[in-house]
């Protein structure tokens, strides 16, 4: 769905305005003149535990790779970096001591509800709701660790 959606984005940004609504012949095209409309790959990387859930694992790898996309905007707009880490940490570790008073002690069941809460923090996905999914994998030489590439338009 968010393939699709990404590929209409697309279409419409390139499109002229006064253009006709036939079908595009192929995919569709990037003004190369324009800086801001240039897509961007970035990865994210997810070292996994027997236990974490598919649908898990793939919310935190997209997380990190939107992650790096903030990053990114911030370096470019010379912003300081460590600030904005700093405070990232502090509000998942303020969501975290939130909802501290689970009845569960199980260190699976903590786990899961940590990799959540940076799933959720911040609501990236929110930030950046277009992106493409290029691949995703995992690493040949250790096989707990993960990895997806994503492009996304420079925002």
């Amino acid at each position: 769905m968010k393939k699709m959606a990404f590929c209409f984005l697309m279409c419409l940004m390139v499109m002229p305005l006064g253009a006709q609504t036939s079908p595009p012949s192929g995919p569709p095209v990037i003004n190369n003149s324009s800086p801001d409309l240039q897509p961007v790959t970035y990865e994210g990387r997810f070292k996994a535990q027997e236990g974490d859930s598919a649908e898990l694992i793939k919310g935190v790898l997209i997380r990190e790779a939107l992650y790096q996309v903030l990053l990114n905007k911030l370096k470019e707009e010379n912003l300081n970096l460590d600030l904005f880490k700093k405070k990232w940490e502090e509000k998942i570790q303020k969501a975290l001591s939130s909802q501290k008073n689970t009845k569960e002690t199980n260190p699976l069941n903590e786990r899961q509800h940590y990799l959540e809460t940076i799933i959720n923090v911040g609501k990236i996905q929110n930030i950046l709701p277009s992106y493409l999914v290029l691949a995703e994998g995992v690493d040949a030489k250790n096989p707990n660790e993960r990895w997806i590439k994503i492009t996304a338009l420079k925002f």
